[in-house]
């Protein structure tokens, strides 16, 4: 039985890290999450310098990237990431050990083929992942302003789709943010709201067929795991009858585990 499993170590503001391990291999994306809740979450998981491949970059924003300089003082591993990303977080700090990985590229690493694309958000070079492992394939895609046919193509092909569903439109133009963060945000540059999520995943199953998915980078402000759930579910179950999975992965907090041999499952539910 392949062992492949996807952990949710924190997606929001507060800090965004997701683990993909195998048996013999163990993949970053993103370090934003505070380094003692990242280590000991990589540490609960029997993460090692060992064992742990690479961090993946999506871009250079402080919620993915804060733990990078003390991970790799703690351990030797490279920072995998397009060249504009890498000039950015290198102007914050001095990496030492880096892989470039144009946008578009594909690159083996340890067990996992990864394939990056193109996002529209206001950072250098945004990306979000499409990872292979053997027959499994899972899609990641943060901090979007808009469904591009990149994205698209990406969910196409996964079975574990981890989208962002940043905002509740209402909320967010009701809210407390100044008018210019509220447009930033709105923006093709910004965030995708929970209707635009819905809108892909409906497509995404009507074309391809069940899978599991997953809520990320919710706003502490402008949204909450209950509503973006039922926001999300509702539509997708008004639009069609294909089966599907929905899941919330929590700001603040380990909180999801996906494998391929079972759904995914909260490990808080109180949600």
């Amino acid at each position: 039985m392949f062992d492949l499993e996807v952990h949710s170590i924190g997606s929001g503001s507060s800090g965004n890290a997701m683990l993909l391990k195998t048996q013999a291999s163990c993949l970053l994306i993103d370090a934003g999450v505070g380094i003692r809740k990242l280590t000991e979450a990589l540490k609960n998981r029997s993460v090692n310098g060992e064992n742990l491949q690479g961090i993946l970059l999506t871009h250079e924003h402080w919620d993915h990237v804060r733990s990078v300089p003390s991970i790799l003082r703690k351990w030797n591993i490279p920072v995998i990431a397009n060249c504009g990303t890498l000039h950015a977080v290198s102007e914050k700090w001095d990496l030492q050990h880096t892989v470039e990985m144009p946008t578009g590229s594909e690159r083996r690493i340890g067990d996992f083929l990864v394939r990056s694309f193109s996002l529209s958000h206001d950072a250098a070079d945004p990306v979000g992942y499409l990872i292979h492992v053997r027959d499994q394939c899972i899609a990641y895609a943060t901090d979007t302003g808009f469904v591009s046919e990149a994205l698209r193509e990406a969910c196409n092909e996964a079975k574990l789709c981890i989208l962002e569903s940043n905002h509740d439109t209402d909320w967010l133009w009701r809210g407390p943010y100044p008018l210019e963060m509220k447009q930033r945000i709105s923006s093709d540059k910004g965030h995708l709201s929970n209707v635009q999520t819905a809108d892909l995943i409906i497509r995404r199953l009507e074309e391809n067929g069940p899978a599991c998915f997953w809520l990320a980078h919710l706003s502490a402000v402008n949204n909450s795991p209950s509503l973006a759930r039922k926001q999300v579910s509702n539509a997708i179950s008004i639009a069609t009858k294909v089966s599907f999975h929905l899941d919330v992965a929590l700001r603040d907090r380990p909180s999801l585990l996906w494998s391929p041999n079972q759904t995914s499952f909260q490990l808080r539910m109180n949600i």
